[in-house]
């Protein structure tokens, strides 16, 4: 009972140390509390807890449950972090098609970190057919978001003249 965002966000204060001293146990006892309602930003950070350890034990099944719960729920977040455990076996066998499915999802709702991660596994061809033009299309999205990794690889790809680019040195720079 309470109210679920003002819970989160406590959660999230304690675990940073943010107006209040440092404590990650009671970071994930609020965030347990607003995740248990449903809210889907809570699932997702406890989600990260019991990946990382943080306030409570490593838990990597609980992890993915919690992201579970919040992807279902429609939260980007939740959903790129679900496909990332798909995709590289973290609490979960690793699933390609699961993973792509999710990251996609994600992708579409706008969020820069899943639109570069699809296009490495468009651009690999995990998860499906090896699709060049539209991993170019993900990672243009992503870079442009300001998604540093995203920038990073759009650059390689522009300096090797890699993913349907040519080569291009002064935009292998710009990136």
């Amino acid at each position: 009972e309470g109210y679920a965002p003002a819970q989160c966000n406590l959660g999230v204060c304690y675990l940073n140390g943010i107006g209040v001293e440092t404590d990650p146990a009671r970071g994930t006892e609020w965030l347990s509390r607003a995740a248990e309602q449903g809210y889907p930003v809570a699932m997702c950070d406890l989600g990260l807890c019991y990946e990382l350890g943080a306030g409570v034990d490593m838990d990597q099944a609980e992890a993915v449950h919690w992201y579970a719960q919040g992807a279902l729920a429609g939260h980007a977040p939740s959903q790129c972090n679900l496909g990332y455990c798909y995709l590289t076996g973290i609490g979960v066998e690793p699933d390609p098609e699961t993973a792509v499915e999710w990251l996609e999802k994600a992708a579409g709702q706008g969020l820069p970190r899943a639109m570069g991660l699809l296009s490495r596994c468009l651009q690999a061809g995990i998860g499906g057919q090896r699709d060049e033009r539209e991993a170019l299309t993900w990672l243009q999205k992503a870079a442009g978001l300001g998604d540093g990794d995203a920038m990073h690889v759009l650059g390689q790809w522009y300096r090797d003249g890699a993913g349907a680019l040519p080569k291009d040195r002064e935009k292998a720079l710009d990136w």
